[in-house]
């Protein structure tokens, strides 16, 4: 009822005029629970709660109310009905949604056999009116009764009557009035309304409207207009009920109270009022009750409708109307498994029996066992589950007098199980889905009943999950201790936001892998400028902190986060002067920042530091730019000599900068680290078993000599393509499994730019290049590379400057007892060997470049065109092993003719490709032009 000047002018006149005022009443104090079990398959718009609570006559009362937000487009609220006739069939409320593939739907108005009593109007068409008339102590009346609409998808509650038209026809044309016409039961009838009386009506133009009876709330206030309206005296009992409403005019409430069973004694038309008020309620109106009250939302009949004594969900009474709910655009929904007891996957073990208790789910009744120390169980398995987080909930049938409390259920998922225990007795837990919790499960894991707990009997029905997420298929066998590796968040200058597959995967990261640890190869802030006002850096480090750690923390405890471990990257804060406020406000932030390690040395903090996780030791040092100064130097090996370090069962040390090059355009002095092989000869040295880093945007799982090296990707913007591969760039993390018998890191890494967490694929180790070499001709090798025997074929084509000859031969060379035995054979030189000891020898080198000399072999030959050669070196060193394993190494022949060599052969594994020259090494965008295609005449 829209309050218009007009109309407020006129209702207040009769409140003048008859003495009305709003009734002053007094809350209910119910408590109301979000129904879980249901809001999590529907549409955020809509939300379901629930109030098992007692009433201020210790009634216990069982109600249900669904928020409707208008506000999202894409829901259609629709008033539908049948029309009297031939046709005319009553349906249930599941069937109404059902025909109208409607996620949620509530029983309509008042209706008799053959007709709808109340008004419905469908998509603006008059489907049936409201009772033009009603005999009451044998005089006819005409009574005003009330209807809910939307106009211009407004809600609205009103008075209206059916002005014109036949008697129970849809030919009338609706209108509403301020007030209801003035009838008293007993009294003289007033007389039929019209356009003029009562004073003030107007056509009512609602596009969707159910009628009903009577008015419970008006202006925010308890106002039941059953007099008026001419209610049944049996409708004021306290009852089921179905009511309708709105909080304002974005947000409709529809009710549903349970009555005449042992939860819910049902309520009187002044509590339902009361309910709304205390909701917020600005409008509401009664619709059918009893029997007739039923909610069905996300496939489920919501509460227990008594169309039988007692209630029972699965006998529902067919009703004239009902509101349904849809989308205009189905949206995607989540996946729901459920096992019954007539499922295949489900077992008993023991003596089960059929249970005679209404409401159980599905098709068959639920099953009951005798609580008892014998192994008596129910298994509900789920063999064919894709990995993933699944809300678990469970259906039993209550009976309070038989039924056991404290009832275990207990979720194998894993190598884990959860036992939780319930209450099959409250009968609270009547005809619904009672969540047991969120808990990650795959294939193969089950849930189990046991028939323990306090009281008779124990009753085993269905068990539910609901896909909350798909984990991605490669999901990795949990070592002992599992890091969550990333790097390289930031976006562009300034930011205080990241782009959205940063977002997600922070989410995803506890989600999905739950790790003992995080941590992070830099980079994680935007700085670097020089950036000069403290504001817009401190705002950058709140970002941070709420996209990168907020979603590490569980709870408001100090040990309630994941530990995070970071190293400053030059965009948090580099080691120059000209960074110096970066620097000193990024120490700010994590002074006052808890990171959940357990620090062993934070004298440096957060420059460089030291700390513990599980069996591993830490050191994390500054290598924001290309230099690690002698103090930091010094720094570390005082750390890795401390008791705990040479404890510890592996040591990793962690830094922005890497040693060697991996990416594009950072193939370059400064962006790796100065003097990387004594660095790594320190880090060998103090038997550190992985240096993680970031800065490179790429992820390379590689290796040199005994040391491990980590290169991250970006998780952030502009992940860089690799060095020597023809490949596009991807954000991802890595997860470390460690384990701890087997001395050994399992990396599995993931693309995950995928708004779905389970379309995140692991990243393909094996088309990475097998050796990488940087600007400086030092390398990188995969660090699934291992040595072993090679072979190769000479020819002239495989020469830095290839050419066509008949020379050619072949080569080998075999690893064994720590030696390194090179043989081979070679024909039909075009000239004789050159008079040299290295004319036949054994380089180290890409295919295509000029190499290194490492040693000159010996050579068999009668005429210098024709012959053998052999060759040992040992011992062998860490290098020439890492060459060896990535196919490194190749064999030149130099002849008088062609002394800078006639034929070569790289040597490679069986079936394995050798390395391919860059394209672009260490080369900016900017600096790449493009050349006309032009042709030419080359004489």
């Amino acid at each position: 009822m829209k309050n218009f000047t007009r109309l407020w002018v006129v209702q207040l006149a009769f409140w003048l005029l008859t003495g009305f005022t709003p009734a002053r009443s007094q809350s209910l104090n119910l408590r109301w629970i979000p129904r879980e079990d249901l809001n999590v398959l529907l549409p955020a718009s809509v939300r379901i709660y629930e109030t098992n609570d007692t009433l201020p006559n210790g009634s216990r009362i069982r109600a249900m109310y669904a928020a409707i937000t208008l506000s999202d487009a894409n829901l259609r609220l629709r008033a539908v009905g049948e029309t009297k006739g031939s046709s005319f069939r009553l349906k249930t409320t599941k069937e109404y949604a059902d025909i109208h593939k409607a996620f949620f739907a509530v029983n309509g108005g008042f209706f008799s056999s053959n007709a709808s009593v109340s008004l419905v109007t469908t998509d603006g068409e008059a489907v049936a009116p409201n009772a033009k008339s009603v005999a009451r102590n044998g005089q006819t009346y005409y009574p005003t009764r009330s209807a809910f609409g939307l106009i211009n998808r407004k809600p609205d509650v009103a008075w209206v009557y059916g002005v014109g038209g036949s008697a129970d026809g849809p030919d009338n044309t609706t209108y509403f009035y301020p007030q209801p016409s003035p009838n008293q039961p007993g009294q003289t009838p007033q007389p039929p309304p019209s356009p003029a009386f009562p004073a003030g009506g107007q056509v009512w133009p609602a596009s969707q409207a159910i009628g009903g009876f009577p008015v419970l709330v008006q202006n925010g206030a308890v106002r039941v207009t059953n007099e008026e309206e001419l209610t049944a005296d049996d409708v004021l009992l306290r009852n089921p009920r179905t009511a309708i409403g709105y909080l304002e005019d974005n947000t409709i409430i529809t009710m549903v109270v349970d009555g005449r069973q042992r939860a819910s004694a049902g309520v009187t038309l002044d509590e339902l009022a009361q309910m709304f008020v205390d909701l917020g309620a600005k409008e509401a109106m009664n619709l059918d009750g009893g029997g007739s009250s039923t909610m069905y939302a996300a496939g489920e009949v919501v509460n227990n409708p008594v169309n039988v004594d007692g209630g029972d969900r699965n006998n529902l009474r067919a009703n004239a109307s009902a509101w349904v709910l849809s989308e205009i655009t189905e949206s995607a929904r989540k996946e729901v498994t459920i096992v019954d007891t007539d499922s295949d996957q489900y077992t008993e073990v023991g003596l089960w029996s059929r249970s005679n208790v209404a409401s159980y789910y599905g098709p068959t009744a639920s099953r009951q066992a005798s609580v008892s120390s014998s192994p008596i169980r129910a298994l509900y398995r789920f063999n064919a589950l894709a990995r993933g987080r699944y809300q678990v909930a469970a259906w039993w049938t209550v009976d309070p007098e038989n039924n056991a409390i404290r009832v275990p259920y207990i979720v194998h998922h894993g190598n884990r199980h959860d036992t939780v225990y319930v209450d099959q007795r409250e009968v609270r837990t009547t005809a619904r889905w009672n969540v047991l919790g969120t808990f990650e499960m795959g294939p193969g894991d089950y849930v189990e009943l046991l028939n323990q707990g306090q009281g008779k009997r124990v009753v085993a029905d269905a068990v539910r999950l609901v896909t909350l997420e798909k984990f991605p298929d490669a999901y990795p066998d949990r070592g002992n201790l599992r890091v969550a590796v990333i790097s390289d968040l930031n976006a562009s200058l300034g930011s205080a936001t990241y782009e959205w597959q940063v977002d997600s995967i922070m989410r995803r990261i506890p989600r999905i892998w739950r790790p003992d640890l995080v941590v992070c190869g830099g980079d994680m802030v935007a700085g670097q400028g020089p950036i000069t006002n403290p504001a817009t850096i401190r705002n950058m480090w709140r970002g941070f902190d709420r996209s990168v750690l907020q979603p590490l923390r569980s709870g408001t405890g100090s040990d309630s986060m994941v530990p995070f471990a970071f190293t400053i990257g030059n965009h948090d804060g580099v080691r120059t002067e000209a960074y110096r406020l970066e620097r000193e406000l990024t120490k700010e932030y994590w002074d006052t920042t808890n990171v959940n390690l357990h620090f062993i040395d934070k004298t440096h903090f957060p420059y460089y530091y030291s700390f513990q996780s599980g069996d591993i030791f830490v050191a994390s040092w500054d290598a924001s730019s290309a230099t690690i100064t002698e103090e930091n130097l010094a720094w570390l090996r005082r750390e890795m000599s401390r008791p705990e370090a040479r404890a510890a069962r592996m040591r990793f040390v962690m830094g922005h900068l890497p040693l060697y090059s991996v990416a594009q355009e950072r193939d370059a002095p400064g962006n790796v680290l100065n003097n990387k092989e004594q660095l790594r000869a320190l880090l060998e040295e103090l038997d550190v078993h992985t240096y993680l880093s970031g800065h490179h945007h790429a992820y390379y799982p590689g290796k040199r000599g005994k040391l491990e090296l980590l290169n991250a990707g970006a998780a952030g913007s502009g992940p860089r393509p690799w060095l020597s591969l023809d490949k596009a760039p991807v954000n991802t993390i890595t997860i470390m499994d460690i384990f701890y018998e087997k001395d050994s890191v399992a990396y599995t890494t993931y693309d995950i730019a995928k708004p779905n967490a389970a379309d995140m694929t692991r990243f393909d180790e094996s088309i990475l290049p097998r050796i990488i070499y940087g600007y400086d001709g030092t390398f990188i090798i995969r660090r699934d590379a291992q040595p072993d025997s090679v072979s190769g074929t000479l020819s002239a084509l495989h020469l830095e400057k290839a050419r066509i000859s008949g020379a050619t031969g072949t080569a080998s060379a075999t690893f064994a007892d720590n030696k390194l035995i090179v043989r081979g054979a070679f024909d039909n030189l075009e000239s004789t060997l050159l008079e040299d000891r290295t004319s036949i020898a054994l380089y180290n080198g890409r295919h295509g470049d000029a190499g290194r000399l490492l040693k000159g072999l010996q050579v068999t030959s009668s005429n210098g065109r024709n012959g053998s050669f052999y060759g040992e070196i040992a011992p062998l060193d860490d290098d020439l092993l890492d060459q060896l394993a990535a196919g490194s190494l190749f064999i030149q022949i130099k002849t008088a003719a062609y002394p800078q060599g006639e034929i070569q052969a790289q040597l490679y594994h069986a079936g394995n490709k050798g390395p391919r020259g860059a394209t672009f090494r260490g080369v900016n965008d900017r600096n790449v032009y493009a050349v006309r295609d032009i042709e030419a005449i080359l004489k």
